[in-house]
């Protein structure tokens, strides 16, 4: 039987949906690191949805980005974050710069180098990052798909984004609606993990969704025309 996984970054690490592909037995919990999700769960998921950039570009903009933003022009074009460039993800691993203290100093390196800094909104994706990156080019595993929830959702309406961000009382409605409908789940019985929240729950459960599409070969992708960085690793948005 197929199993799946959504993942989203909350405070406490990832927060894990997983179910089987009818979206039955499901089971929501927060894990420290991508690498334990296995360990984590009591079935290994043969696809797995996680809401990060994998795959970077030496300079410029990805173009999964730039059309993940065309998909949700024009209310939720700012929720797709420039990805980092690889030199500064590359210079962090090295470095071993993975704390919030160390913002200032990466910033600065990457004004010198790729000449511009990180913003303070921006850093807060770099860790975790840096994280997926070096479990990606260690093992390859070719079940994680990078997912953006806010194009999940776009995809469940017939490609048209959210009105309302996601932590307005109506953003999270919405999105609470359109999950009960396309997962065919009671939300207000899904109990939310310690340390994460309401929004990181539901963008776990969209990035669950695409992962169904994923396996039954249903989902689409930005780009169409599969481009990779300089280790190889796939770089696409999938919904």
């Amino acid at each position: 039987m197929t199993r799946l996984a959504g993942m989203d970054g909350c405070r406490g690490g990832w927060v894990v949906a997983s179910s089987d592909a009818a979206f039955f037995n499901l089971q929501v919990t927060v894990v420290h690191r991508l690498g334990d999700i296995d360990d984590a769960l009591p079935s290994r998921p043969d696809v797995i949805a996680v809401d990060i950039p994998i795959g970077l570009v030496d300079t410029g903009r990805r173009t999964a980005d730039l059309e993940a933003r065309r998909l949700l022009s024009p209310h939720r074009i700012s929720s797709v974050f420039p990805a980092p460039l690889r030199p500064v993800i590359d210079h962090m691993t090295e470095s071993g710069l993975v704390a919030y203290s160390d913002h200032a100093a990466v910033s600065e390196w990457s004004r010198g180098q790729a000449g511009a800094g990180i913003s303070i909104q921006a850093w807060g994706i770099y860790p975790k990052v840096m994280e997926v990156d070096v479990y990606m080019r260690a093992t390859r595993d070719s079940r994680v798909h990078e997912v953006h929830p806010e194009v999940c959702f776009s995809a469940m309406t017939e490609n048209v984004p959210m009105p309302h961000p996601k932590r307005t009382a109506q953003g999270q409605a919405d999105r609470a609606g359109l999950l009960s409908e396309h997962l065919g789940l009671d939300l207000s019985a899904i109990a939310r993990p310690r340390g994460a929240n309401s929004d990181d729950l539901y963008d776990a459960l969209a990035a669950l969704w695409t992962a169904r599409r994923i396996a039954d070969r249903t989902a689409k992708r930005v780009p169409v025309i599969f481009e990779t960085d300089s280790h190889g690793l796939d770089m696409a948005i999938w919904y």
